[in-house]
């Protein structure tokens, strides 16, 4: 009967214990489970950020090193004389990230762009490169300075010959800062050689000196288990990435390494355990207690556990890959996401850019506070029509990338006009309401999921260059023709140097006739570029892609070059010159030499100043109308004449004439070429004809095709005409002898300096 009694009280017991020491085991087990857990979830973003880090930095060096091998082209077509390369020098200077650059010939002698010269026929980059390599240089003391600079060197080579070696230079803290702060500040990155020498660094959170082996840093380190120096030695001899755990000075460190990629150089990224896991301690300590207490509330603890772990890994991420304004994903999250789902292939995606045109006026205009509330209704806009397996992040200034699920062209782009009206909605009700705010989007539909997300975004913003400076906002679509003109202008940009250097563009004259006498009394000079399969390439075609590369600078002068060639030889000849206008680009505007540049020019061929006549557009003197005033005072002091091209085609022409003593102005064909009623064409084309006159401005009608054409100029009082109806455009070779068989008459007055 005691047995019996007591039976049930023993197996209750016994069974409490077994879930006691269960419920203990368990958590316990638990505990060391979401202890590793949480490790490899730190392990993984470190890996993240490390990878980020080495793609960032070789990319930058990439993008500089290719830069640097398109300019060792440009001297190897250049003039070698000091004055030439040292002009060279300082554009190279001004248009990269270097922080000097020089030209090493063979013996060693250097010349930067600040003039200093100096040898450096001992220095190690220098004998690579002129065995024909491109060479990225270890940090070495600079021979002029004497402060730490990391050099890169590539060969310039004349008719297939090694003729000398162009040099790019970083001072070693200019290179440093290119290293991003893992955690935003709160770790720090290095980058060293395969021995160990640390070469870069950040500047944040106290990293190991510059200089100092990164082996001998770690003396004093107290590694985790299954970790040593030995463990980075062995990585490093076999080429390979790895990680280290250790504690310095008390405080428990992750870190992750990999190959830079550039020579031997190995790139680091560091930061506390406590940063990458700040949640931790907290959460084992809660985990302990529950232990102790012996909780039968276990799995409500663990339910919690669950949930605080996922929000800390949120919270890593966030660390890394989180836009400080507008709290959505930044440039590395977006690319690493979106990979993620292109991957996939669950679905066909379109890849979107989306910004602001012109932002910068807009924070000029409104304040950069109120462009910060912009950014911010655009992050709303978009997150409020992203839909699953979708993703957006903002990853530059105004720019934000979206990827979206593609089904047709019409819905998508009603999609992306419907984002864009609700920014602006925002925008109205947030920020201000009469600004007129113009967003622009541009849109690739993502065929080949094998290329990287920097193609997709670049196709994306060919697409929305299309319809930049619109003024309103609108949607453009990659496609055939964008592509095809890419390539077509990436061909034109391969060859424009070599064409220049090897004079293959040709001057063609258009002859320009007195009215009322028909004959000719001046030319205008026109470019052509003959091709190797025998065929032409006209302005049209090449010119807009010399504007954006800025090379339209080197053209022009190349082509008042060869026009002031032709007119000092009909002067040797015995034939009476004429004025030869010369079209010249906007750029030129931004030059403070550009007016003394033409002086020389033009005094080395030992001609009159008034036979050069200085041609711009019609828009290019509205947007300068104020450097202008000052260009045209130094034009009339040398004894230039200026012409303002396809008159009439704005909406300020009247304001020219008022404000700028301009000398000629050229009527826009579509005066006189196309009208619906003659009377009203004769009264507009008289009353400017009329009131230049009145100005003492002369008027050159370009265009003329009939006789039509030429009897109404005649009544209406032009000067001269320029069109197919008397001559299309030749070659010199042509116009010489039509000239030496005209009489010549003088239309613009003589005001030329003699030099």
């Amino acid at each position: 009967m005691k047995w019996t009694k007591r039976r049930p009280r023993s197996w209750t017991v016994m069974i409490l214990l077994s879930i006691l020491l269960l419920t203990i085991g368990s958590i316990s087990s638990y505990r060391l489970l979401l202890v590793h857990d949480l490790s490899l979830a730190s392990h993984d973003t470190m890996e993240n950020v490390i990878k980020q880090q080495q793609f960032t930095f070789a990319s930058k060096l990439t993008e500089q090193e290719n830069a640097l091998m398109v300019y060792a082209d440009l001297f190897a077509s250049a003039d070698t004389d000091d004055e030439t390369i040292l002009k060279n020098l300082v554009i190279m200077s001004e248009n990269t990230g270097f922080n000097m650059v020089s030209y090493t010939r063979p013996n060693g002698d250097t010349l930067e762009n600040t003039g200093v010269r100096l040898n450096v026929a001992d220095r190690d980059y220098f004998k690579r490169a002129l065995q024909g390599e491109t060479v990225i240089s270890n940090p070495v003391a600079s021979k002029v300075t004497q402060r730490e600079i990391v050099t890169m060197a590539t060969p310039v080579k004349r008719n297939g010959e090694i003729d000398g070696v162009l040099v790019g230079i970083y001072d070693t803290n200019e290179l440093s800062a290119l290293l991003m702060p893992a955690f935003d500040g709160k770790g720090y990155t290095l980058v060293t050689t395969s021995d160990g020498t640390i070469i870069l660094r950040t500047t944040t959170l106290n990293p190991p000196d510059r200089n100092k082996n990164i082996f001998a840093a770690f003396e004093t380190v107290k590694f985790d288990k299954g970790y040593s120096i030995d463990t980075l030695r062995q990585s490093m001899q076999n080429h390979t990435g790895g990680s280290l755990l250790y504690e310095l000075n008390g405080e428990k460190h992750n870190m992750h390494y990999m190959p830079l990629g550039i020579n031997d150089w190995y790139i680091y990224s560091a930061a506390p355990r406590e940063v990458i896991t700040a949640q931790t301690t907290n959460i084992m300590q809660k985990t302990t207690l529950l232990a102790s207490m012996l909780s039968l509330l276990f799995l409500v603890v663990l339910f919690s556990f669950l949930v605080e772990q996922k929000k800390h890994v949120s919270e890593l991420s966030d660390i890394a890959f989180r836009d400080t304004l507008t709290g959505k994903a930044n440039r590395k999250k977006f690319k690493l996401k979106a990979s993620e789902l292109i991957t996939a292939q669950k679905h066909l995606y379109a890849f979107v850019v989306i910004d602001i045109d012109k932002f910068k006026v807009l924070n000029d205009t409104l304040g950069y506070e109120q462009g910060n509330q912009t950014l911010l209704c655009i992050a709303e806009a978009v997150e409020k029509s992203i839909g699953s397996d979708e993703f957006f992040g903002r990853c530059d200034s105004d720019e934000y990338y979206l990827l979206l699920k593609y089904i047709d062209d019409a819905s998508l782009e009603m999609r992306v006009k419907s984002i864009i009206a609700e920014s602006k909605e925002l925008f109205r009700a947030h920020v201000n309401r009469n600004y007129n705010l113009v967003m622009c989007a541009g849109v690739y539909v993502i065929c080949d999921t094998t290329e990287n997300v920097n193609m997709f975004s670049d196709r994306a913003k060919h697409a929305q260059q299309q319809i930049k400076g619109s003024p309103s906002s609108g949607v453009a679509f990659y496609n055939e023709e964008i592509r095809n003109t890419l390539l077509r202008e990436k061909h034109i940009e391969n060859m424009m140097h070599a064409a220049l250097a090897n004079s293959d563009f040709a001057l063609y004259l258009q002859p320009k006739y007195h009215l009322q006498s028909e004959v000719i009394c001046g030319a205008e000079a026109l470019v052509r570029w003959p091709t190797a399969d025998g065929g032409m390439m006209y302005p049209d075609e090449f010119i807009p892609v010399f504007e954006k590369s800025g090379f339209v600078i080197d053209l022009d002068f190349y082509m008042l070059e060869n026009a002031c060639k032709n007119i000092r030889g009909w002067i040797d000849a015995g034939l009476v010159p004429v004025p030869v206008s010369v079209n010249f680009s906007r750029l030129h505007l931004r030059k403070d030499d550009f007016v003394e540049e033409l002086e020389r020019i033009v005094r080395r061929y030992d001609i009159s100043p008034n036979l050069i006549e200085i041609e711009l557009t019609e828009s290019t003197v509205v947007d300068n109308e104020n450097v202008l005033i000052d260009v045209l005072a130094r034009l009339h002091k040398y004894g230039f004449s200026l012409s303002i091209d396809d008159f009439g085609s704005g909406y300020s022409s009247l304001g020219l004439l008022k404000n700028l003593p301009v000398d000629i102005i050229k009527l826009d064909r579509t005066f006189f070429a196309q009208y619906r009623d003659l009377a009203r064409a004769k009264t507009v084309i008289s009353s400017m004809i009329s009131m230049a006159k009145n100005l003492g401005i002369h008027t050159v009608a370009e265009g003329v095709e009939t006789r039509e054409n030429i009897e109404l100029l005649t009544d209406l009082g032009c000067d001269v005409v320029q069109g197919y109806y008397y001559a299309r455009p030749m070659p010199c070779e042509t116009f010489s002898p039509l000239l030496a068989n005209s009489i010549c008459e003088e239309v613009v007055p003589n005001t030329a300096v003699r030099f």
